[in-house]
């Protein structure tokens, strides 16, 4: 029954994102059924933010009892695998914060987003949403190119540094247009259609790279067990839609964004615990 885990949790994950869209184009006039019980979205967010923070707690334990146990064999696998590390730690508090703001925002009820305060707080959450395309976007090349210099080679993370600035400056463009957008300050129906999607689009991208990565033959790691992350990013894509009034849709995206941030911590547990990723990291350092 284990063993066919993965393949469940992929198929549950994309039987619910259809069941979302089936309702969308079900209900009249294309718009989705609200939901009977108000505040279930902001129940939600404060799970993530005492869930998180507790899966958080308990990494940095875990990593302290752990220490030097669980690390690669090479000096340089070591350093990259903190470098892993750290990453998953900043995804942590980067959800944390990001759902904070969330629950925040939604608790000052529908009127909120239209005063000043309310756009501030809005873009402010469009902003931490695109630090996480940034953080996804690292543990990627962390996996897959050099990140650390050495004293024989100085330059061995030119390449690294090369992308990294590319990324930053990608995801600073598509965050101060969806910022804009929630400041209505893009003129065009057209325009802010796109500028409400260009953060969280290219967050999924940045998300399917990292996913691809664990999916390389390189890593050890089955195909089913990466499956259900592809559902993640098909959730990541309508942070547009479902970040703005609540209803059936934005609320069954969110509970199912939640199960998936587990079962991506509880995969990094796994492969960390089997070893996959610091031999994937030694292999690199080679």
């Amino acid at each position: 029954m284990t063993r066919w885990f993965p393949l469940w949790t992929a198929l549950l994950i994309f039987g619910a994102l259809a069941g979302l869209l089936f309702s969308v184009s079900s209900s009249p006039g294309g718009d989705a059924p609200a939901v009977t019980a108000s505040g279930t979205r902001i129940a939600i967010a404060w799970a993530h933010v005492v869930t998180l923070f507790g899966i958080l707690l308990a990494r940095r334990v875990s990593l302290r009892i752990d220490a030097g146990k669980s690390e690669p064999e090479s000096t340089v696998a070591k350093t990259a695998w903190r470098q892993y590390g750290a990453g998953i730690d900043a995804l942590c508090v980067h959800w944390i914060l990001l759902y904070g703001l969330l629950a925040f925002a939604w608790d000052q009820g529908a009127a909120f987003e239209e005063s000043t305060a309310g756009r501030i707080t809005m873009v402010a959450i469009e902003l931490m949403n695109a630090m996480g395309g940034l953080i996804y976007f690292f543990l990627f090349f962390v996996l897959d190119r050099p990140t650390v210099s050495t004293d024989r080679e100085p330059g061995r993370d030119a390449h690294f540094r090369e992308a990294w600035l590319g990324v930053v400056g990608l995801s600073a463009l598509a965050a101060f247009g969806s910022a804009m957008a929630r400041l209505d300050r893009v003129p065009g129906e057209a325009m802010v259609e796109v500028c409400q999607h260009a953060s969280p689009v290219v967050v999924a991208i940045g998300m399917m790279y990292l996913f691809s990565r664990y999916d390389a033959v390189s890593m050890g790691i089955r195909p089913l067990a990466v499956a259900p992350l592809w559902g993640y990013v098909a959730l990541q894509a309508t942070w547009a839609r479902a970040s703005g009034p609540e209803d059936l849709v934005s609320t069954g995206v969110f509970a199912l964004a939640y199960v998936m941030k587990l079962y991506f911590l509880a995969m990094q547990t796994v492969w960390s615990r089997e070893g996959r990723i610091q031999r994937h990291l030694d292999l690199g350092a080679l």
